[in-house]
């Protein structure tokens, strides 16, 4: 009898232990799978403090790379849709209203409460009142009904503008030959708060409103002495609405519109102007918003009940239909998007739309029971990086206040596969830059060595010191009553111990071991005292357990027999190595820990056996 397993893949907890395939696992942890090798993930690295305190939602890397920012709400973040944007003009909902900011206009803010430091309020009010027009003298206007109406801008330091839709319509005047005085009303608004700075003048007279002039907020009157000839381009602003306070999960689409909700209406910007929602660009769907996601330009709609799926170019003409399958989204945080589709949390798994369909995702893994009782999925946070889907979800709160659970990987990009990973984080960000920063992974999560502050930390960025996965194999069972006898891990070990010291190692390890089960009472205590809670005329502290130093490659084998520990033992090399003797069993399996990369696996029932090709 000879088990061979060359390629490792992931968990699949539907399935009975003994009918999963050879080279899927009862347990994948932190385990790296993409090559179908075992392999770990490299570890945390570029630590940074965060300066907010409490449960992190929102990370965001921003202002050239130089800033986290981080909120403890679940914040929806949107770069401007003009590439090469030097402003790094942000938009960004969840926080108290729809907010704007810029690289320059976060630096100039007060670091204190408030994440970002300084912003604006996204949309921009019309003004209220009309614009009041006077007779003044000769000049160049001629019109029989000429009316005025104003904006206001925003100008950021660049020049760019975002303008609101324009005031009521001033009284008509007739004019031959003559110019006219302006007066513009600033209204009651505090303009400061949308970085209002600036108002736009448009003229008509009879063929629609055209541009006069750009003023200082503080100007007026303004004396309009413009011929006819002379106006610029028409009022492009005439439907422009801000976006309604309550409106979040803001999403950005390629063809230059930004998407939000407020309760079961999903508003579309104007192309490019991610401050304007036009009434035209907005439609309402028959269930409670969740969250929206993106194919493209195309918008998936998370309900509490059948996803919506919107398609079209331009925002006033979207066509919005109902997908018949039932995937309530049961977290908003959850959603995530990529070239492979939308993703999210729903009460039977993890759900994909591609924009056309919907279909649940691990549905080849997980049944509801598994994915409900294991997986806290009303929990659950996710980010798309590299293909995966990585997603964390949290299970209860320790005594420190910081919460415990753990994460998952899901697989769809190469061959499809569920790992899970060992801890809570708090909140990722998937960057998706040029450069150096191209498709990076970053988590924010509490550091136990600085009083559990948060900290935000590069995933799988630390190749000196990688994580230590376990896989588990399957539940072989024998042919008959059998007896393995040797095996062989092939691994990529670098080891600086040498035999005789990993035998002292594991010698010590079992003493440990020992000494601590005898030490210690079923319900841990020691003669009614807490392990390790104080001194007993000496000390009734445990012993800690010795581990290998952190700089060694090895590999930790457990072999069970009729699903029985019989054997852990550290190897460093690919030598094979005796299995206990003396039992005979019908059930087998195997685990193996560490950081060292593992090829393949061989049990067999003789040395001659194992040699075997």
């Amino acid at each position: 009898m000879k088990i061979v397993v060359n390629r490792f893949l992931g968990i699949a907890p539907k399935k009975a232990i003994h009918l999963l395939d050879p080279s899927q696992a009862q347990t994948a942890r932190n385990a790296k799978l993409w090559s179908e090798s075992l392999r770990p993930f490299d570890g945390l690295a570029n630590l940074e403090a965060l300066s907010k305190t409490g449960a992190i939602q929102t990370i965001f890397r921003y202002d050239a790379d130089t800033t986290w920012l981080h909120w403890t709400q679940d914040v929806n973040a949107v770069r401007g849709p003009i590439s090469g944007d030097g402003l790094e003009k942000l938009y960004y909902t969840g926080t108290d209203l729809p907010r704007v900011t810029t690289n320059d206009v976060h630096d100039a803010g007060t670091p204190g409460t408030s994440i970002p430091p300084a912003s604006y309020k996204l949309g921009i009010p019309a003004p209220v009142g009309p614009p009041v027009a006077t007779d003044n003298a000769a000049g160049n206007i001629t019109g029989t009904s000429v009316t005025w109406v104003y904006t206001f801008v925003r100008k950021f330091s660049d020049g760019t503008i975002e303008e609101s839709a324009p005031s009521p319509a001033s009284n008509a005047l007739n004019l031959a030959a003559r110019n006219a005085s302006v007066t513009m009303p600033n209204g009651a608004i505090t303009h400061a708060d949308f970085g209002i700075n600036y108002k736009r003048l448009y003229r008509d007279e009879g063929e629609g409103y055209f541009y006069v002039t750009e003023e200082l907020l503080a100007t007026s009157p303004y004396v309009d002495d413009i011929a006819t000839a002379s106006l610029g381009d028409e009022i492009e602003t005439a439907l422009y609405l801000p976006p309604p306070d309550g409106m979040v999960g803001l999403i950005g689409l390629p063809n230059g519109v930004t998407a939000g909700f407020y309760r079961n209406t999903v508003y579309l910007s104007a192309p490019y102007r991610p401050h304007a929602y036009p009434l035209l660009n907005q439609y309402t769907v028959n269930s409670p918003i969740v969250g929206l996601g993106n194919v493209g330009a195309s918008i998936v709609v998370c309900t509490e009940s059948h996803p919506f799926i919107g398609r079209g170019v331009d925002p006033a003409a979207y066509a919005f239909r109902r997908h018949p399958g039932l995937f309530p989204c049961i977290s908003k945080r959850s959603i995530a998007s990529s070239d492979l589709g939308v993703l999210w949390s729903c009460p039977s798994g993890i759900a994909i739309s591609d924009a056309s369909t919907v279909a649940l995702a691990t549905k080849s893994f997980l049944t509801r029971k598994e994915w409900t009782a294991d997986f806290a999925p009303t929990t659950l946070h996710g980010t798309v990086h590299d293909g995966r889907y990585y997603a964390w979800f949290t299970t209860a709160t320790n005594s420190d206040g910081v919460k415990t659970g753990g994460g998952i990987v899901l697989d769809m990009a190469e061959k499809a596969f569920l790992v899970t990973l060992g801890d809570y984080v708090y909140a990722a960000q998937a960057t998706t830059g040029g450069g150096a920063d191209a498709d990076e992974l970053w988590i924010a999560k509490k550091n136990s060595a600085a009083a559990n502050a948060n900290y935000v930390y590069q995933f799988d960025a630390d190749a000196a010191n990688p994580l230590s996965y376990t896989w588990k194999s399957k539940l072989h069972i024998m042919p008959g009553l059998d007896n393995l006898m040797v095996a062989q891990v092939r691994a990529e070990f670098d080891s600086e111990l040498s035999a005789a010291e990993i035998s002292a190692l594991e010698a010590s390890i079992a003493a440990a071991q020992a000494f601590n089960a005898a030490l210690t009472e079923t319900d841990g205590y020691i003669n009614g005292f807490e392990i390790n809670g104080g001194p007993i005329n000496g000390d009734n502290n445990t012993l800690e357990i010795p581990a290998l130093a952190p700089d060694t490659l090895s590999v930790t084998f457990r072999y069970y027999q009729d699903q029985t520990l019989r054997l852990t033992k550290i190897l460093i090399s690919s030598e094979p190595f005796v299995l206990p003797m003396g039992k005979m069993g019908d059930m087998v399996e195997f685990e193996m820990s560490g950081p060292a990369e593992v090829r393949e696996v061989t049990l067999a029932s003789s040395f001659e056996e194992l040699a075997e090709v």
